[in-house]
This record gives structure tokens, sequence and C-alpha cells, in this order.
């Protein structure tokens, strides 16, 4: 997983945590299984630009904004 996948995958666990979201309730709500997402929050699975829209549509988020915070982010990690 690249630096900037792992940084759009935190500040989308982050948002999910800050709305006080579980995985098992993003699950009943999307098409998305809890196991999925907690592959994809630990690192152990991909996001795909199907489960980022998808998260992005279920928080509210414009997800150009979030990639965009995301490659900040990983600029500061390097």
């Amino acid at each position: 997983m690249s630096v900037e996948e792992r940084a759009t995958v935190q500040i989308l666990r982050e948002k999910r945590i800050e709305a006080g979201i579980s995985q098992i309730e993003v699950g009943r709500r999307t098409d998305m299984t809890r196991g999925r997402l907690a592959k994809i929050e630990s690192g152990c699975a991909p996001l795909s630009v199907t489960d980022l829209f998808l998260l992005c549509r279920f928080y509210v988020l414009d997800p150009a904004v979030i990639v965009g915070a995301a490659t900040m982010r990983a600029e500061e990690l390097r």
C-alpha cells in the first residue's frame, strides 16, 4: 500500500471514528462488509476507487478533498 493510500485510509478511519460510527454500522448501511472495511482500515486490503467513493458518499465527504488531504499528509510523512 502506498503512502498516499495509507494516508487516505487513515483519514477515512478518523472520519468514521469522529462520527461515532462502528464498522458494523458502516457494513449495515452500505454494500461493504465489516470484514472488508476492517481489512482496508488495517492496510490488509487495498482501497479501490469504488470503495473510496462508497465510503465518501456514506460519510458525506468529497473524494477530491479526501485525496487532496491524504496527498498533503503523505508529503509530510516523507
